[in-house]
């Protein structure tokens, strides 16, 4: 458990150490393109700052490192997602603190609308699709928010329990309306789609890395992962409008991992278009 920068660490993931470290610094990046409102950045930016973290230190790293977006010492992921501007993630010290309900009377502990929940969903997708190893906070999965220590931490919500509305604010008194706690099975279905594509794909897995594209104005974000014989394209629309995007990515023939369908290429360029905050894998079909 590192929180410094990637330079920092290198102490650590040396060969005589530690294999990896938490990856806080992937949480950073991620949440400054895909959350962050006045504290975000571009896809260009984005995309130097996580090849600053790939090359930081030696190749195999990068592919063990744990990609976490939360855990038992920040807010969770849905609610990181509701205080989007809460304060810039690189103050660290500042931004755990006003993720504290008890510190931070203007953090909102309410329950993620359905816009919030596609920007979780778009961000697990990431995160599954990108190089290193991915850490699910228990929960995350079935739908539970909460801000830091000790929300975080609250137990478990299970498919067979029925709960109780959450009621209360942190600081005792009455919400102006109860939040439903249950089990999101739309979510849970959701994540395990996702980590089966994951598990299917070698590539996702292990193969190398390659941005495909970098889309300021638009907020698009795409690459490749490769191995000999799987190749996955991955996009992602963060921002909340509708794009047309055009990806030469190679003949023969792709298919939508996602939906399970195939797809047409002319000339080896795919051209679809993608919602507003969603992302799409493609898989192309071992020759």
């Amino acid at each position: 458990e590192v929180v410094q920068a990637p330079e920092a660490e290198k102490p650590y993931l040396e060969g005589d150490e530690f294999d990896a470290t938490m990856n806080y610094n992937f949480l950073f990046n991620v949440y400054e393109f895909f959350i962050a409102g006045k504290y975000r950045v571009t896809a260009g930016q984005f995309d130097a700052n996580m090849r600053r973290l790939r090359e930081a230190h030696s190749p195999q790293v990068a592919h063990v490192m744990q990609n976490l977006l939360d855990c038992h010492d920040t807010s969770r992921l849905a609610s990181q997602i509701v205080n989007r501007d809460i304060w810039s993630i690189r103050d660290w010290a500042e931004f755990f603190r006003r993720t504290k309900p008890a510190d931070s009377p203007r953090y909102d502990t309410r329950k993620p609308t359905a816009a919030e929940r596609r920007v979780q969903r778009l961000i697990a997708l990431f995160q599954m699709t990108y190089i290193g190893a991915p850490m699910i906070y228990y929960g995350d999965e079935a739908g539970m928010w909460g801000g830091n220590d000790p929300c975080c931490r609250k137990p478990m919500v299970w498919p067979d329990l029925a709960y109780d509305s959450e009621a209360m604010l942190p600081d005792g008194t009455t919400r102006p309306a109860p939040d439903e706690v249950a089990f999101d099975h739309d979510l849970h279905a959701y994540y395990r789609k996702i980590i089966a594509l994951r598990k299917a794909s070698l590539a996702l897995r292990r193969g190398d890395y390659r941005t495909l594209l970098a889309d300021d104005a638009r907020r698009l974000f795409a690459f490749t992962r490769q191995t000999e014989g799987d190749t996955a394209v991955c996009l992602f629309n963060a921002d909340e409008v509708m794009h047309t995007v055009q990806l030469p990515i190679g003949d023969g023939e792709w298919q939508d991992a996602l939906d399970d369908a195939p797809v047409v290429l002319v000339d080896g360029v795919l051209q679809i278009t993608i919602p507003p905050l969603s992302g799409a894998v493609y898989r192309r079909a071992v020759q």
